[in-house]
């Protein structure tokens, strides 16, 4: 049985905000979603600029921490064009991680903004 694991449900931008000066009971990452398949196969569901903490959570679940550490994910999904869904695509690039081959669903609105502004479109 897949297993839907949830990264963070906050906003775009986490909770608390950027620039507010409360201290937070409990921090909340931006939304998330990670899919596990039983032979550890995975779709993350929107690139959350928390990304790097919310992949630490998921090395918890044994068919995840199996997977080489070079291939953190199958496949991306991204569901809509606020920040906090695709700007964690940046982790993915030369500087980061420098991932090849990794597919990204999303739709030809967004398709298009990312083929066509850095630094996105090098990632392409």
């Amino acid at each position: 049985m897949h297993q839907v694991f949830v990264l963070g449900s906050a906003q775009d931008g986490g909770s608390p905000q950027f620039g507010s000066r409360a201290r937070p009971q409990q921090a909340r990452t931006a939304a998330s979603l990670c899919v596990v398949a039983p032979d550890g196969r995975t779709l993350l569901v929107d690139a959350s600029p928390d990304i790097k903490a919310q992949e630490a959570l998921l090395l918890d679940i044994p068919s995840y921490a199996a997977r080489r550490a070079r291939e953190p994910f199958d496949g991306i999904m991204l569901t809509h064009a606020h920040m906090g869904h695709y700007s964690g695509l940046v982790h993915f690039g030369k500087e980061a991680h420098n991932a090849s081959g990794v597919p990204c669903w999303t739709t030809p609105a967004m398709a298009s903004f990312l083929t066509g502004n850095a630094p996105w479109s090098q990632l392409v």
